[in-house]
């Protein structure tokens, strides 16, 4: 899955030039009421993650579309379907697949903020892998907004 640090996953360093932040605290922000996910929801995601582990992308794949056509499915519910969907495009070596779900991830309302500030890192590192250099810019702009202690390798 897309989880570690972005270096480990992608295998390059930002321009750190292109970025400054001001010393002190991040703005704040309020806090967000997530919506709970339900276990009818929580049983598709994990159905979908041990598919995903034993190799059969097809069967998560077919999991997270019955997810997301389930009935009142939350916000919270749909972030997590295309946030593991977007993982298993990657892995799949279908980077436009995996912009697309990380955008629709943050499509959804009443996102965990440093969930919403994780995948908008993630997203930024998608974009320079594909070379769209001014949406990477554009991205990492707003998540460093709210970092107070950025990691060095946003930086180099």
């Amino acid at each position: 899955m897309f989880v570690g640090t972005p270096n480990q996953q992608t295998g390059f360093n930002f321009i750190g030039a292109a970025f400054s932040q001001e010393k002190g605290a991040a703005p704040e922000r309020k806090t967000r009421r997530t919506p709970t996910m339900r276990q009818a929801a929580f049983r598709k995601l994990e159905k979908a993650q041990i598919a995903n582990d034993e190799g059969r992308n097809q069967d998560a794949l077919e999991e997270l579309e019955d997810l997301r056509t389930m009935r009142n499915t939350n916000s919270y519910e749909l972030a997590m379907m295309w946030n593991l969907k977007a993982a298993i495009l990657y892995g799949m070596e279908d980077v436009p697949g995996a912009i697309n779900g990380f955008e629709q991830v943050l499509l959804q309302e009443d996102l965990p903020l440093g969930f919403e500030d994780n995948i908008r890192y993630q997203l930024a590192q998608l974009h320079f892998m594909q070379e769209d250099y001014q949406k990477t810019l554009d991205l990492l702009e707003q998540w460093l907004k709210f970092q107070l202690n950025p990691p060095v390798s946003a930086y180099n």
